[in-house]
């Protein structure tokens, strides 16, 4: 049987203040204990494509990153191996990679972008903005677009929130991640 990795890749803040991708990667790694899931900081992108780099061949791997985290995915999964899933939860940052690149190095990628309403606007919204926040992908069935885009009535710090919004037929961050949930 392959290895299985779930990586989890947390925005700015995420490792000394908010743990919210931190905290979800850890109850994730207690229902799976014989699942690989490392946590990184986004400014661990070395460590990450160390990471991917050195799975074994025939592993399943899935990159989750949040924020400045889905920014560090991009430029990991563009620098080192492709990977099975990538899910990007509301990207924020300075590395804007070629779409097409991305997509074509993940064969599933759910991106989830935070789209509150008026009324559900918190600060970490604002800080999104002035972070860098990316501009939806290419729509589905266009080129380098993600295979599933998703707009989630949510702040841009709901990272659970955001994992469990799905499409009509059920797909969502948390099912495409598998194993036993959070």
């Amino acid at each position: 049987m392959p290895d299985v990795y779930k990586i989890f890749i947390g925005g700015g803040g995420d490792d000394w203040f908010s743990h919210i991708v931190e905290s979800y990667a850890e109850q994730y790694r207690k229902s799976n204990p014989t699942y690989q899931c490392p946590y990184f900081s986004w400014t661990a992108g070395s460590g990450i494509v160390s990471t991917l780099e050195n799975a074994a061949k025939g592993s399943f791997i899935t990159v989750i990153g949040h924020s400045y985290g889905a920014d560090t995915a991009f430029s990991a999964i563009q620098r080192g191996r492709p990977v099975n899933t990538l899910i990007s939860i509301d990207p924020v940052g300075r590395f804007r990679p070629a779409w097409a690149t991305i997509s074509g190095r993940c064969l599933t990628w759910l991106n989830v972008r935070a789209e509150p309403s008026e009324g559900n606007r918190s600060t970490d919204d604002t800080i999104a903005s002035l972070g860098g926040k990316y501009p939806p992908p290419p729509a589905p069935g266009q080129p380098g677009a993600p295979t599933y885009a998703l707009t989630a009535d949510a702040t841009h710090g709901a990272f659970s929130q955001m994992m469990r919004t799905s499409t009509s037929n059920g797909i969502s961050g948390k099912s495409l991640l598998g194993g036993h949930g959070v």
